[in-house]
């Protein structure tokens, strides 16, 4: 998943929070994810891009 993804992921979250706290606290992860604090696993090497590589 890239940050962006994360990023979206996290204020949909924020938006559908049923309280103010829960909101808050994702909406801080999203800036997180923004700032590379939560930042996407790279993505292990497939087989197409070994392929690629050899």
């Amino acid at each position: 998943m890239t940050p962006e993804e994360q990023y979206v992921k996290c204020m949909d979250a924020a938006y559908a929070a049923a309280d103010r706290e829960t909101c808050l606290k994702m909406m801080r992860r999203a800036e997180g994810v923004l700032r590379g604090e939560f930042g996407a696993q790279p993505a292990s090497d497939g087989p197409g891009n070994r392929a690629l590589a050899s």
